[in-house]
């Protein structure tokens, strides 16, 4: 929490500094213009998100890429990242920050930066306590010396003890005046409270004084609320004065300067008569002249394109199809049909750009420019190379897992990536198609084998390492060895290196079907994935298969050793019924069924009904 809010006290720094600037050419019109700025302010300290367009201001200042709508100075998980950095409007206090950061292993095994995070927090939300407490607590207190006024119309009372009037309250907000003003006094003093009334400024002024509690370690923020309070007094004064005529001015000043408070009142809750600058009130009053329509026009078109301005975030530096920024890299992978990924370990493979893009689907939202570049380049463990005009790759290193390097032309640029992203580049050059002997599907029912097929044709090859990467990844994880469903089919890629076997299960559940990969990831996969790796199974995607096996319990082969006996004697009472038949009608598992009838279709083809009898009675022995 506490770093989402300091990245929206940085980016609201910002717009107050502008806001600040953009107020000395406004200082001629009339100063509802200069309080309206303040809104933006508000927004930025409240609201993380927003638009970007090439019409921000921010972009005068160095920020961050945008992610989902925020800018990002400081990750909001920077505590527990491998390789933690800020990126701060100066870019030179970010790198002395991060070179002071710690890095690797340290941060990972320790933590180092969760303690002071945490006393940050509590020094955080203990500072927003003590400024909500004193501010209920002078609530309290000018309410207790308010309990003799008395009421004389409506919402306005009167009182002894005050040295100035002031609106108090925010459902049914009260006036309260001193004893012993005159009527003039009174009419413009009341008038000037009613317009804050009106203009709901008894409810802005709390709900900013709340705002400030949240940013209270901000000084530009601070300033903020002075200034934003010195122009809600200075336009109430002028609208008054608009509408009560000029020539109240001089009696306005003076009651300014006999009601002056002598202090600011910081607590948020008084909207009082006299608060706040008030020689540069009183010397606003005296100056203060109808201003013309042009100034008014004008005024009101720079504060809408101000206000824009600052409420909108900057569009990314980087070009939109440039490869350096990670935003657009699953767009570009997704769109090429073939990507050679090289590996030290594999040597090259070729995967589906669409199918890598998904599986690099945290680098638009979780990878952040690494702003210290390393002294030393690691050794590249993992290379994918883009075709393209000019030269596009992503390396990979193994002595460092949570780093990416993105090549773009002669260009370089080092990212922070998650540690997942290299796991899933490594698989990818594990089911290379140049690097598998074969694959093994087996159909389990009940978790019992029952049937399998041995692929050795490399276009199935290539089509099944695809098919294993497909999906949506699921938010649940494998934790076992096997599914926890009953029924799944079982592919086993045997590489011809070093023997290795990399397991995958494929299986159907609640009418939705999935990928798992024991003790890693689960993918939800289409009806048409499941339909093509069924296919190759079943014997039906022809050309893809070396050996389609027969898989059976003692209990079956007991059973149909039984019906080829039957079937025998059978033949000897001239019944004239065929032995696939017979075994076709018999209640073995569904699975044997299914194997069996794809494999008597190849051996009745040319054997004699006897010989197939010949033939089941040995494999059933």
């Amino acid at each position: 929490m506490f770093p989402i809010i300091l990245n929206m006290s940085l980016t609201a720094g910002i717009v107050i500094v502008l806001v600040l600037l953009a107020r000395l050419p406004l200082k001629k019109a009339p100063r509802v213009f200069s309080y309206a700025l303040w809104a933006v302010v508000l927004f930025r300290l409240l609201c993380p998100i927003s638009f970007s367009t090439d019409f921000s201001l921010l972009g005068i200042f160095h920020s961050p890429a945008v992610t989902n709508g925020s800018i990002t100075y400081i990750s909001t998980d920077i505590v527990h990242t491998a390789n933690p950095q800020v990126d701060l409007p100066l870019p030179d206090i970010s790198q002395v920050i991060n070179e002071t950061l710690p890095q690797g292993d340290e941060q990972i095994v320790a933590d180092p930066l969760e303690a002071p995070m945490a006393i940050a927090t509590f020094l955080w939300l203990f500072g927003i306590a003590a400024m909500l407490i004193y501010s209920i607590v002078s609530v309290l207190i000018l309410k207790n010396r308010l309990k003799s006024a008395r009421n004389v119309e409506q919402n306005i009372y009167e009182a002894d003890n005050l040295k100035t009037p002031f609106v108090l309250g925010i459902f049914k907000p009260r006036i309260f005046i001193p004893a012993g003003l005159t009527t003039e006094e009174k009419n413009y003093i009341i008038r000037h409270e009613q317009t804050h009334i009106r203009r709901l400024d008894h409810i802005i002024k709390p709900f900013a004084f709340m705002v400030l509690s949240l940013h209270w370690f901000n000084p530009l923020v601070w300033i903020a609320f002075v200034l934003m309070s010195t122009d809600m007094e200075l336009s109430c004064d002028e609208k008054v004065i608009k509408e009560m005529g000029g020539e109240i001015k001089k009696p306005y000043a003076a009651s300014l300067l006999s009601l002056a408070t002598g202090k600011r009142i910081l607590n948020g809750s008084p909207l009082a008569f006299g608060e706040g600058n008030v020689k540069g009130r009183i010397k606003n009053v005296l100056n203060y002249r109808k201003p013309r329509f042009w100034m008014m026009a004008v005024a009101v078109v720079a504060v809408i394109a101000l206000g824009i301005g600052l409420l909108v975030n900057p569009v990314d530096d980087e070009p939109d199809l440039s490869f350096l920024n990670p935003g657009n890299l699953i767009a570009l992978i997704s769109e090429i049909k073939q990507i050679k990924v090289t590996s030290a370990e594999y040597g090259e493979t070729y995967v589906s750009g669409s199918e890598l893009a998904k599986w690099l689907d945290n680098a638009e939202n979780d990878w952040s420019k690494k702003l210290i570049t390393p002294t030393e380049e690691p050794e590249t463990t993992i290379a994918v190379f883009i075709p393209d005009a000019i030269d596009h790759s992503i390396c990979f290193f193994a002595s460092d897992p949570s780093l990416a390097l993105v090549v773009y032309g002669d260009e370089k640029r080092y990212y922070n990536i998650p540690e997942e992203d290299y796991e899933a580049m490594e698989e990818v050059t594990l089911l290379g198609s140049r690097h598998v002997q074969n694959i093994v599907l087996t159909d389990y029912k009940d978790r019992k084998a029952a049937a399998s097929v041995t692929v050795t044709d490399t276009d199935a090859i290539k089509r099944m390492s695809v098919m294993v990467l497909k999906g949506d990844k699921e938010n649940r994880y494998a934790v076992d060895d096997i599914p926890l469903v009953s029924n799944y089919i079982r592919i086993d890629f045997k590489h011809f290196e070093d023997s290795q076997t990399i397991t995958y299960y494929v299986y159907s559940q609640d009418e939705k079907s999935y990928i798992e990969k024991p003790y890693s990831r689960i993918n939800k996969i289409n009806s048409a994935t499941m339909q093509a790796i069924t296919a190759i199974l079943s014997g039906e995607d022809n050309g893809t298969q070396s050996g389609l096996t027969f898989i059976s319990t003692e209990t079956d082969l007991i059973r149909l050793g039984t019906i080829a006996f039957d079937a025998y004697i059978a033949t000897l009472t001239s019944d004239n019924m065929l032995v696939s038949d017979r075994i076709a009608s018999c209640q073995l598992n569904d699975i044997s069924v299914l194997a069996g009838n794809i494999r008597y279709k190849s051996l009745f083809h040319s054997f004699s009904d006897v010989d197939s009898l010949f033939f089941i009675t040995i494999l059933a022995k």
